[in-house]
């Protein structure tokens, strides 16, 4: 048979030192978590620009073999645009990445024949640094991290 007298429950909710320890640990990872995704938002962006400048180059040297003429990208640092010939705009580098050239345009030309004049673009972030390669010969494009 059941008893038929009352259960005494322990009162229910969390005591003040439980809420103070679980608020300071989070306060701790709150602190944390949004300094790591701005570094790593930061070496996203660089990588994004490394592609971007990579594909205007890809491009440039595509167009001077199809148009059997020779075709200028020109890179902006203070604009951060990528342009043909200082005319057509192709790409638009990240506000956070650094060019090597901090206030003159570099200009890449392509030969219809594949080559290029050659040249070297360092882009580079507070994390990191990437050297992109042009090869005078070939036209051929390479990236290093540095």
């Amino acid at each position: 048979m059941l008893s038929t007298g009352s259960v005494r429950h322990p009162a229910a909710g969390f005591t003040l030192l439980e809420l103070m320890v679980v608020l300071a640990i989070l306060g701790l990872v709150l602190a944390i978590v949004p300094a790591s995704l701005m570094n790593a938002t930061g070496a996203q962006a660089l990588k994004a620009d490394v592609r971007t400048l990579i594909s205007g180059l890809h491009y440039a040297r595509t167009r001077a073999i199809a148009s059997n003429a020779p075709v200028v990208l020109v890179i902006d640092p203070q604009t951060a645009r990528l342009s043909i010939d200082g005319t057509q705009q192709i790409g638009v580098l990240s506000g956070t990445t650094s060019l090597s050239a901090l206030n003159q345009p570099i200009a890449v030309q392509f030969y219809p024949d594949g080559g290029s004049s050659g040249g070297e673009v360092v882009l580079s972030s507070e994390q990191d640094e990437y050297r992109v390669t042009i090869h005078w010969l070939t036209g051929a494009v390479s990236a290093t991290r540095e």
